[in-house]
């Protein structure tokens, strides 16, 4: 078991709804988000005179979202206002602070939970952290005794749930449904199911090989970006036997990524809890954050690298192995220092050389911001 810190949850509620419409004569305490672009860059606006009140909020959100798991302070706000959204379509929050607080009070109760997870000989618990995300999940639809051997017991729930994922879609593609967008909420439904299943899975497994701290993370970033070419595939082949199309496929590979990122958050966290297992987590001088941004000269350039990234659902090892920059001249780039130009040159190739299917543009020199 360890301890979190729910009760910051608690207080932060209670700051954010101080700024809210007590009373419903004072225009200026009404506040509203939009996003602007298809990336995010959500701003507040309200009636006038609620600047104030807006850079409070902001200010408060991203204490929020530093402390739920993201990574990088210059998105904090985009993160925690695309937590807020119940369709990736939406691009306006009608009463933002209602929503922060109730989102807070869930956050709390992923500390509660998380705080179980582990269980005093070190091993988790992998069904409460699943029931953290709304995705119908089919871990745990049968009994099953557990298997002694902790590879099998993953081979087994991971051939269950592939089996079961399968079994929804045929049960899809022989339903005489003429809508489209029923094929696609179904298709949408049974592989985000799949996907966070996959991500406890795979979580899970790294906190039972006594794998803690930026050893821990690295080996749930490597395998869950194998685990994630497999869920592409699968995907691309549920979309052709549903006669299924979207008009941005990138888009919609993006979104493959996000339930990996956000059990991969959930992990960051919980392995800052616990205590470490293993000599080598004490001695790894990287910081245990994959694509963190930290102070330094270049921080447009480095907030420009963790967007690339985050593009590719990429860490700073898939740079180098794709004939970049080594993971730790890729870490100093993200931490705003200075490098070479050739070694520019050589990260803009690397990120060239993203999956076709992401149809994502070449990146050459010029691209790189200078600052």
């Amino acid at each position: 078991m360890i301890v979190t810190d729910s009760e910051f949850w608690v207080d932060l509620q209670a700051k954010i709804l101080k700024l809210h419409d007590l009373d419903p004569k004072n225009p200026e305490l009404k506040l509203f988000a939009i996003k602007c672009g298809d990336e995010g860059n959500w701003q507040f606006t309200g009636s006038p005179g609620g600047e104030a009140v807006a850079d409070e909020f902001r200010d408060l959100v991203t204490e929020a979202a530093i402390n739920a798991g993201t990574q990088i302070r210059g998105f904090a706000v985009d993160w925690w206002c695309k937590r807020l959204i119940e369709s990736k379509e939406d691009f306006y929050i009608r009463d933002v602070i209602s929503k922060s607080a109730a989102l807070c009070r869930k956050l709390r109760k992923r500390e509660i939970v998380l705080s179980s997870v582990v269980t005093d000989n070190g091993t988790s618990d992998v069904g409460p952290w699943r029931e953290l995300y709304d995705a119908y999940s089919w871990l745990y639809d049968h009994s099953h005794d557990p298997l002694t051997v902790q590879e099998s017991e993953i081979k087994y729930w991971k051939s269950h749930v592939r089996l079961k994922y399968n079994s929804r879609i045929d049960t899809c593609a022989k339903q005489d449904w003429e809508s489209l967008q029923i094929r696609r909420k179904e298709l949408n439904f049974a592989i985000e199911a799949m996907s966070y299943d996959l991500a406890v899975l795979q979580a899970k497994c790294v906190i039972d090989r006594g794998l803690r701290r930026n050893e821990a993370m690295t080996a749930f970033q490597d395998e869950a970006a194998e685990c994630l070419k497999e869920i592409t595939s699968v995907w691309m082949a549920s979309c052709a036997q549903l006669t299924v199309a979207f008009e941005n496929e990138a888009e919609e590979l993006k979104e493959l990524a996000e339930p990996f990122h956000r059990v991969g958050d959930d992990l960051r966290r919980l392995l800052g809890e616990l205590p470490a297992t293993s000599e080598r987590a004490f001695q790894e001088a990287e910081p245990a954050t994959e694509c963190s941004v930290s102070g330094g000269s270049f921080q447009r350039r480095a907030a420009w690298l963790a967007t690339r990234l985050r593009e590719r659902s990429w860490n700073k090892h898939d740079v180098e192995r794709n004939n970049g920059p080594s993971h730790k001249t890729v870490q100093k780039i993200l931490n705003g220092a200075h490098v070479r130009e050739d070694v520019l040159k050589k990260l803009a190739d690397a990120l060239s050389a993203a999956p076709i299917l992401l149809k994502l543009p070449s990146i050459n020199l010029l691209d790189i911001p200078t600052d």
